[in-house]
Parts: C-alpha cells; structure tokens; sequence
C-alpha cells in the first residue's frame, strides 16, 4: 500500500525484467516515477532521493519506506507543491526525472500522465508501431527515454527485448546483436 500523502516513488533497480514491472507498478498505483540508476554515486542517489520527497523506494529488497536524511527539510516544499496540484484536479503526475547538473545543482523535472499518454500514441500511430515490433530497450535506466523505450512497445503488444548486462559490454556489435533478437525498433540520442 503507497502512501497517498507523496505521489512520488522511486525505483532503484538496474535494467531488468523487474525494472519493467516496478516501473508498470508505480504507474497502475498512479504515482509518479522516479527511475534511479543504482550504479550512480551513492551521494547523487542520496540527493534525489531526498529532493524528490519519496516516501516509497522499490529496490532489489522490494517495496520499502524511504527514510529521510538530512535533505528532508530542504527540499520539502516541491514534494508539498505536487501534493497540492493533483488534489486539485489538475493534471496527474506520471514520472520525475533529473537533469544532469552540468550547470550545478540537477533539476527536477515533472511530468503528467496526459503528456506521456499523449507522446506515446503519436509515436505508435506515426511509426506504425504494433504488436508485430520488437523494441530494443538501450537508454540509461535514469533517462527520461527510458519511458518511451518501455512504455510504447507495451502499449501497443510490441515485444520489449532487453539485452543481457555481457551485451552491453560489447557496443561495437550493438548492430549484430539487434540483429540477432529481430530488433524493428530503438530509441537512439546524438551522445
């Protein structure tokens, strides 16, 4: 049972079949997602941790409570703000995601269930996506692409394939390996 008090729940679990589902999970609870790479620095992943006022982390334990550190009365007004905005009836959150920091401190970035909803059909209607595609899911778990590379291949009964941790190693052959598992389509970015 999630907390109604924080929409927010934060899932810390490398990319995986069990990402997948706790990422599903937190979106059927109508919680707002936050994806965290486990294998980031403990201190960014403590910062977002606390920045984002979670209450709620599903991790390798499970679903368990998150227990503010220091961080708490910080950054307690953002987590106060979405609280305020979906009790009024107005758009749903549906995932957190960070920037970098390059420019210093990472900034939260909330967005809403009809956005993503709305994103994910344009981009099955335009590229005729349906249950005869193969989605290769290759985006950093704490990328916001990580959204589109999971969500719209179940949307439309697509296959989502995720490839092994020893295939990841092997980035010269990406091509070879999307070969090798009928890949139809992949998100890419210019980095």
């Amino acid at each position: 049972h999630v907390s109604h008090t924080s929409p927010v729940v934060a899932v810390r679990l490398p990319k995986s079949f069990a990402l997948i589902i706790a990422m599903l999970a937190t979106q059927f609870a109508e919680r707002a997602l936050l994806c965290i790479d486990p294998q980031q620095p403990a201190d960014r992943i403590d910062q977002l941790l606390a920045n984002s006022g979670c209450e709620w982390v599903i991790d390798e334990r499970g679903l368990c409570p998150f227990v503010h550190s220091a961080y708490e009365e910080q950054f307690n007004v953002a987590s106060k703000s979405w609280r305020l905005r979906a009790d009024r009836g107005e758009s749903i959150p549906a995932y957190l995601f960070y920037t970098s920091g390059s420019t210093g401190t990472p900034k939260g970035v909330l967005g809403n269930r009809e956005g993503l909803s709305h994103f994910i059909q344009w981009q099955r209607e335009t590229f005729e996506i349906d249950h005869t595609a193969a989605f290769a899911q290759l985006t950093a778990v704490s990328f916001d692409v990580v959204l589109r590379d999971v969500f719209t291949p179940l949307s439309a009964g697509a296959t989502l394939v995720l490839p092994e941790a020893s295939d990841l190693v092997m980035h010269h052959d990406i091509l070879g390996w999307m070969k090798d598992h009928g890949i139809t389509s992949f998100h890419s970015v210019p980095s």
